[in-house]
């Protein structure tokens, strides 16, 4: 009895955790721009681009910024790589519970376009130890992560969405033990899931 107690219980916790879905979901998005329609319950097939880096990040990678921009910091290929690779598969994961993905675009299927526009490490990066070799490994900032996406069905924009992270301060408690990309590994899963929450019916 105790075990399908704890069962329930453990149910109810993740249905109240769980937020809205369908054309509810957009509100839990910074932005949702509907230029077509915010309901996308009724598309089963979902077309997953790899996502890209936006030209702020683009244009920091491998910079040099001792002597220059301070609050210009470096990252290299190889970190923007790996983020725009998990952000992918944070996104074929979530919308997989909703919809069939695919690798062809066309009617009736959603293709999901996204744009990292910001993205900062919560501790000092390969990068920025070359750039500036005086940096402590103890160093902690409280990173960033920023995208656009576009939701496309055989060429034509239905809708825009804009979506950051909401860890502003270093006082954040979830800063606690940060791993180097705590923030933006965090924000993209929870994107990731709201955006599958777009699909769910």
């Amino acid at each position: 009895m105790r075990m399908l107690f704890l069962s329930a219980a453990a149910l109810a916790l993740a249905a109240c955790a769980s937020g809205p879905t369908g054309p509810d979901a957009a509100a839990r998005f910074d932005t949702f721009q509907a230029i077509q329609t915010n309901d996308f319950r009724a598309y089963d097939k979902v077309q997953v681009l790899k996502p890209v880096p936006g030209p702020d990040v683009a244009s920091r990678i491998d910079a040099r910024t001792v002597g220059r921009r301070f609050d210009r910091r470096p990252i290299s290929q190889q970190d923007v790589d790996a983020k725009m690779n998990d952000l992918y598969e944070d996104l074929v994961r979530e919308l997989s519970r909703h919809a069939e993905i695919v690798d062809e675009s066309g009617p009736g299927i959603i293709t999901v376009r996204t744009i990292v526009t910001d993205l900062d490490a919560n501790r000092p990066t390969m990068a920025e130890l070359t750039d500036n070799p005086g940096l402590s490994l103890q160093s902690i900032a409280a990173g960033d992560a920023a995208v656009r996406i576009e939701l496309i069905e055989d060429g034509q924009v239905l809708a825009v969405i804009t979506d950051s992270d909401n860890v502003n301060n270093l006082g954040d408690p979830r800063l606690a033990g940060v791993a180097i990309w705590e923030t933006a590994d965090r924000f993209f899963e929870q994107v990731a899931r709201k955006l599958g929450d777009l699909f769910a019916g």
